[in-house]
């Protein structure tokens, strides 16, 4: 399992039957409307798609509030991860984290710098280097894989510690709209020079197979310079509106998964040998008292597939990750960890 991501589910399952639980996509998506948009526009498949994206971006705006001008678009959240990361020289992150970041930084042969979170998977201000000037620190918010959030005080405390050094801040928001937070560095991002943010539609808007991601920031132009040309699907062209304006799509969606993961972390914590984690994503970390393997082949044979943590440093075998999906599915997980409790 080693090196794994989640999601891998046919490398486990031939017909691609298991519930798959490693995969943090919002069960109740995509928003209405994204299937018929696709099939009205299939058309789109046999040509170029605009080299701006100019009704893309103009949705994305509008979504997030925020102007085109800050705006970039990539395939996927990693790919504009990927470009901003190329415009340092040296990264930095702390572990655990999604381990995409240290790769393709180690991949465009950039200085990796590596810190620990505390004990509440938080940065710790007081462990940066003193000088990052041309350094890209990276976090996750909320983080995967625990789900903790920043608050407002604690990004400005990382950001301005950051920005006063020299560095610049990526924070990776792709679990955004799971979190529910009261402030929003999207429509903020004027006000941060040294900031770069970065969302997708791949987790909340159910759509991992279209692949498009956004940074938001002061340096569009450089980030565009890096992207390819018509690296996102001509179907997305005349998608935005449908995918970002259904406000309660995004509304329902983040009730719903809230109370769903407030009642699994609660059933959790109340089984022995499990503490999972209270956090603010569509999943939840646990850690165990058991032979986590014999957990993840356990619930295999019973049709599961969990996400085993042993890629995350300072994680491994002592915790699994599950997603938040619909009441049945969450039910049934349930019932699942009880058997194997009293087995």
């Amino acid at each position: 399992m080693s090196g794994e991501h989640g999601a891998n589910i046919f490398k486990y399952s031939e017909d691609g039957k298991l519930i798959d639980f490693s995969s943090n996509i919002n069960p109740f998506g995509p928003p209405k409307g994204v299937y018929e948009n696709i099939k009205e526009n299939l058309a789109l498949i046999t040509r170029y798609p605009d080299v701006n994206y100019r009704k893309l971006h103009t949705a994305v705006s509008k979504y997030l509030g925020a102007d085109e001008g800050n705006i970039s678009l990539g395939n996927g959240a990693m790919e504009v991860i990927d470009a901003i990361i190329r415009l340092h020289k040296k990264i930095l992150v702390f572990n655990p984290c999604f381990s995409e970041y240290e790769k393709r930084a180690r991949m465009a042969e950039k200085i990796v710098i590596e810190r620990d979170l505390d004990d509440n998977f938080l940065p710790e201000v007081n462990y940066l280097p003193e000088d990052l000037r041309d350094t890209l620190v990276i976090v996750t918010s909320p983080h995967n894989p625990s789900g903790v959030a920043l608050t407002r005080e604690g990004f400005l405390e990382l950001y301005e510690n950051i920005e006063r050094k020299g560095g610049n801040l990526l924070v990776d928001e792709v679990f955004y709209e799971f979190a529910g937070l009261d402030y929003d560095l999207a429509k903020e991002i004027k006000n941060y020079d040294s900031l770069f943010v970065v969302r997708a539609t791949t987790k909340f808007f159910s759509l991992p197979g279209l692949r498009l991601g956004y940074a938001i920031s002061n340096e569009k132009e450089k980030i565009d310079d890096i992207i390819h040309t018509w690296s996102i699907s001509g179907l997305l062209e005349n998608l935005g509106d449908t995918i970002f304006g259904d406000r309660e799509f995004v509304k329902s969606s983040r009730e719903k998964l809230a109370n769903e993961r407030e009642r699994m972390t609660d059933a959790i914590s109340k089984l022995k040998g499990f503490y999972p984690i209270s956090g603010r994503a569509n999943f939840i970390l646990i850690k165990t008292d058991y032979d986590n393997s014999l957990l993840f082949e356990y619930f295999l044979k019973k049709g599961i597939l969990i996400r085993l943590c042993d890629n995350f440093k300072n994680l491994g075998q002592k915790y699994i990750r599950i997603a938040v999906k619909s009441p049945d599915d969450n039910d049934f997980l349930l019932k699942i960890l009880k058997e194997f409790i009293y087995e």
